[in-house]
């Protein structure tokens, strides 16, 4: 009887499929829900067949090196773009502004030399056919030139960026003068009033020029000769007369203030009132010089000639007189308060009745010199050729001149 047989169980059984752990999708989703909640995107990276492999996440909030990172190169290229397009427009203004000086002094120029040529024009017309030289026709054309000539120089007082054209008002000043216009002793044009101020002179002839009441301020009258002028009354604050030569030029009642005249010769001049205050008179020659009241406070006249100047009642508070020459000078009632008066010559001098009060005079020469009522109080004796006792007793001397 045949035995049926019983079927062997296979020894390759079939894959059991992979179940999900419970709850873990849901763990996952929630995890991811968290990473979004706290600010992060999240990727996700998926196999051939579709199951979750990985999951990255990306923070979306940003620290203050993130914003300083986004917004600092942006700000540095538009800080340097700016500044760049700044330069290119301020180059081009400044080379517009340079042209337009340029043009707008050529222009000036042009314009000053047609009303300077047109001045010589008229004025020549005036003296040959109108007569301006002869006292009685020219009367009415020396009306006529006087208000031309102070009109004119008003006109050629124009300034570009502090520059005065002052080698046309002394042209035009050459021109008075070589007419015989201006002179001391025939004067036909007043100046008086005149602006003169900053006017180009350097080592011109003005011998016996009549510049009385004139405004020189400022001018260049270097070198000039200007022996015999007639000064009198006229600004000459900061003009510059270094070198000039003044002898007997009258300078009375003059503004001198800040001028300079360094190795200027204005010996025998007369400064009668004049305001020399803080004038620079290094090594000028001052000899025989009337300076009754003037005012020289502050002055430089260090090194300076005063021989036998008349200075009585003149003021000189402040002044450096260091190294000078006085010799036979007088100095009656003059104020010499705080002046420097260190190694100077004072042979001779008469201050009588003088305020030397706080006077340096360190090594100065005082032989012979009259200190009758002085008044010195604190000053610097020391090194001179008087002992204190005899300044003292030179001092209490009772037998003053006054003037």
């Amino acid at each position: 009887m045949a035995t049926q047989a019983t079927p062997e169980p296979s020894s390759s059984l079939p894959d059991k499929q992979e179940q999900p752990v419970p709850g873990q999708k849901e763990t996952v989703e929630a995890f991811i829900k968290q990473l979004e909640k706290a600010g992060y995107k999240v990727s996700r990276e998926y196999t051939p067949d579709e199951r979750l492999a990985r999951i990255s996440g990306e923070s979306l909030k940003k620290t203050w090196l993130d914003y300083l990172q986004l917004f600092a190169i942006p700000l540095v290229l538009l800080i340097i773009g700016s500044w760049f397009t700044y330069q290119q427009n301020q180059t081009s203004l400044n080379v517009s502004a340079q042209q337009h000086q340029i043009d707008l002094q050529n222009a000036t120029n042009q314009q000053q030399d047609t009303l300077l040529q047109a001045y010589f024009d008229k004025m020549s017309d005036l003296i040959t056919v109108d007569h301006l030289k002869d006292p009685i026709l020219g009367a009415d054309a020396r009306s006529l030139a006087q208000a031309r000539t102070l009109t004119v120089l008003l006109g050629l007082n124009s300034a570009i960026r502090g520059v005065t054209y002052q080698e046309r008002k002394g042209m035009l000043l050459r021109f008075l003068y070589e007419e015989g216009l201006i002179g001391s002793k025939n004067t036909i044009l007043s100046l008086n009033t005149a602006d003169l101020s900053n006017v180009q002179l350097h080592g011109t002839n003005l011998q016996n020029i009549n510049l009385s009441g004139a405004d020189l301020i400022g001018a260049d009258l270097s070198e000039t000769n200007l022996s015999g002028a007639n000064l009198s009354g006229a600004n000459l604050s900061g003009a510059n007369l270094s070198g000039a030569n003044i002898l007997a030029a009258n300078v009375s009642n003059a503004r001198l203030t800040n001028a300079i005249l360094d190795q200027a010769d204005v010996s025998e001049d007369n400064f009668t009132h004049t305001n020399l205050v803080r004038a620079h008179l290094a090594s000028a020659n001052l000899a025989y010089a009337i300076l009754n009241r003037a005012d020289l406070s502050f002055a430089d006249l260090y090194g300076a000639s005063l021989m036998a100047v008349n200075g009585s009642f003149a003021t000189f508070n402040g002044t450096n007189l260091g190294f000078t020459t006085l010799n036979y000078a007088v100095l009656q009632q003059t104020d010499l308060r705080y002046a420097d008066l260190n190694h100077a010559q004072l042979l001779h001098v008469d201050f009588s009745g003088a305020n030397l009060w706080h006077v340096d005079l360190n090594h100065a020469n005082l032989t012979g010199a009259k200190l009758n009522q002085a008044m010195l109080d604190d000053a610097d004796i020391s090194g001179t050729t008087y002992t204190p006792a005899q300044i003292k007793q030179a001092a209490s001397a009772k037998d003053l001149i006054t003037h």
